[in-house]
């Protein structure tokens, strides 16, 4: 069970859910990933026997360094030494019962609590399932997260990508001459480039970025790489919810009769008055003042 954190504090609402996780899942191995130098005395005074591991604080210095060593196989290599699953529980997650062994018997690349959006062709339609994956209380298979990053796929083809910038699909650079001769290059030379998008470079490359063409990891995994990559299973739905909420809990709680999953993402800030009789039943008290933490990095 792995906690990622970048600040040293642990404010009054993430204490809640890492006082759970200690409770319920404190027998199985804790560890904390975060940046070298960070104060860990908080966290291992709530998690006893918590192992630190520290990275680099580039890597945890904003939402794409976050996605970076999400991406990565110094990640999964590190704890597919010992272990072949992961359960990342960001501190804003609260679980509800010890069901890591059953989920892992799952035999899942990738669990995450669904994914909600707009209805195709509908922006303005009331959000339905899109996907799976959220990252913050997600379960991964360390072997098959380093394997999907050892194989060289392309997740859209060069010669498309550069029709779309054509379509005007882009940004407002997307007149810039630097872009201009860019879309000139010969498909041969965007693939020497990177500009192929594949599987090991996709969140990395400069100039996809450059042109917001890159997307989170969770959704770059879930969405983009497991399409392709037929042996990356990503739970269904139906599993996931059963797994987890983060966005709706009050439908995703009447798609599973009622029942409450594993654990929740974000609970505090998707539907804290859904959640407050469930984790005061619990025994936990939860502040007065309404004042969350902030969300990830204040830098993007």
């Amino acid at each position: 069970m792995v906690v990622f954190s970048h600040r040293a504090e642990v404010t009054p609402w993430d204490r809640i859910g890492l006082e759970q996780c200690a409770a319920v899942l404190g027998h199985h191995d804790l560890f904390l990933v975060c940046p070298r130098c960070m104060a860990t005395e908080e966290y291992e005074a709530v998690l006893p026997g918590l192992r630190i591991v520290p990275v680099a604080p580039r890597r945890m210095s904003s939402y794409l360094a976050y996605s970076d060593l999400k991406t990565s196989s110094l990640l999964f290599r590190h704890f597919g030494r010992d272990y072949r699953y992961i359960l990342c529980h960001e501190p804003d997650v609260f679980v509800f019962r010890d069901e890591l062994d059953g989920w892992c018997e799952q035999q899942c690349s990738f669990i995450g609590a669904p994914f909600f959006g707009a209805p195709p062709g509908d922006p303005d339609g009331e959000q339905v399932i899109t996907g799976v994956g959220n990252s913050g209380f997600s379960l991964r298979d360390n072997d098959a997260h380093v394997r999907a990053n050892r194989t060289f796929h392309l997740l859209q083809s060069p010669r498309s990508f550069r029709a779309s910038d054509d379509a005007g699909g882009g940004d407002e650079a997307a007149g810039t001459a630097g872009t201009v001769r860019l879309r000139e290059l010969p498909v041969v030379a965007m693939k020497a480039l990177g500009i192929g998008n594949s599987t090991n470079e996709y969140l990395r490359n400069p100039y996809l970025r450059w042109r917001d063409k890159t997307f989170y990891e969770d959704v770059y995994w879930t969405q983009m790489a497991a399409p392709l990559l037929d042996w990356f299973r990503v739970a269904d739905p139906d599993i996931a919810m059963r797994f987890s909420f983060e966005l709706h809990p009050d439908r995703l709680f009447e798609m599973t009769d009622r029942r409450i999953p594993f654990g929740c993402h974000g609970w505090y800030r998707f539907g804290l008055e859904f959640w407050r009789p469930f984790i005061e039943a619990e025994g936990h008290v939860l502040p007065d003042a309404e004042e969350f933490p902030a969300h990830g990095s204040t830098r993007r």
